[in-house]
């Protein structure tokens, strides 16, 4: 996956730190559904728009479900 600069708007920043919480507690990557509960949104789109940008940014690595940080 390729690098890019890692700017992230305040959301992004707490969506992956939300996810990297999980990861140590759980031992797994959080759902969808379980990171709309911690972000306290209604649509789930709002919180795969969020992925797909830390993804995209080369933070996350959606089809390993491991981060890359």
């Amino acid at each position: 996956m390729k690098k890019t600069k890692h700017i992230l708007t305040k959301k992004q920043w707490q969506v992956f730190n939300i996810i990297k919480s999980f990861i140590v507690e759980h031992k797994e990557s959080p759902t969808v559904a379980e990171l709309r509960e911690y972000l306290n949104v209604k649509s789930l789109r709002t919180v795969t728009e969020h992925l797909d940008a830390l993804e995209k940014k080369g933070l996350i690595d959606r089809k390993s479900t491991r981060l890359n940080s």
